[in-house]
C-alpha cells in the first residue's frame, strides 16, 4: 500500500517501488538515476524544503509533511509523506533519503471540490452558521451587509436577534 523511494546524498533515485512507479506514470528506467525533483509539482516554497533538510539532516529526524507531486501525464497527487535521512553508522555520512508515502488524492480530490462548492455558495447565497443549540457561529459578508450586522456583533448570540421579537418568542 506504500509508495517507497530512496535516494542518494545527490537527490537521485536509487530505489522506487511498484507503486511508485505507478502513480508516477513512469518506468523504472525513467525514474532511476533521475533527480527526485522529476516528480516535482513546483508548489512547494523552497521554505517548505528547507524545513525537510534541517529535520533530516540536522535534527536527525523523521519528516512528516503533504507533499504534491506531479505525474508524468502531468497530473498533479497528493502523498502523505515521512522522509528519513540515512546515514552511515560508522563515518556519520549522509548517504541519502528513504520516503514512505501514502496516495491521499482521493481525499483531497474531494476536499478541493467541496471548498470550492462551497465557495460558489458563499458567493452567491446569505450564509449564516448555526450550532445546534442555535447559537451564531458565523456569517458570510452578503448576510452580514443585508442584516446590517458585524459578525463581532452577532457572533455566540442565539439565532432570535435575527428575527422580529414576535417570531423569536414563538420559538
Amino acid at each position: 500500500a506504500c509508495i517507497i523511494s530512496k535516494t542518494d546524498a545527490g537527490g537521485n533515485l536509487v530505489y522506487v517501488n511498484e507503486n511508485f512507479r505507478n502513480l508516477s506514470g513512469y518506468s523504472n528506467d525513467e525514474l532511476i538515476g533521475s533527480n527526485h525533483r522529476l516528480i516535482s509539482s513546483g508548489l512547494h516554497s523552497r521554505d517548505f524544503w528547507i524545513d525537510m533538510y534541517r529535520v533530516t539532516l540536522q535534527e536527525k529526524k523523521i519528516w512528516k509533511g503533504l507533499v504534491t507531486n506531479k505525474a508524468k501525464n502531468g497530473r498533479l497527487f497528493y502523498l502523505e509523506t515521512y522522509i528519513n535521512a540515512n546515514f552511515d553508522k560508522v563515518s556519520g555520512k549522509h548517504l541519502g533519503f528513504t520516503s514512505v508515502r501514502s496516495d491521499i488524492t482521493p481525499v483531497k480530490t474531494r476536499e478541493k471540490a467541496y471548498l470550492n462548492r462551497m465557495n460558489a455558495i458563499n458567493r452567491s447565497n446569505l450564509v449564516v452558521e448555526f450550532d445546534v443549540d442555535g447559537t451564531i457561529r458565523g456569517a458570510n459578508d452578503m448576510f452580514l451587509e443585508l442584516m446590517e450586522y458585524t459578525f463581532d456583533e452577532i457572533k455566540g448570540k442565539h439565532h432570535r436577534i435575527l428575527v422580529s421579537p414576535e417570531k423569536a418568542d414563538s420559538y
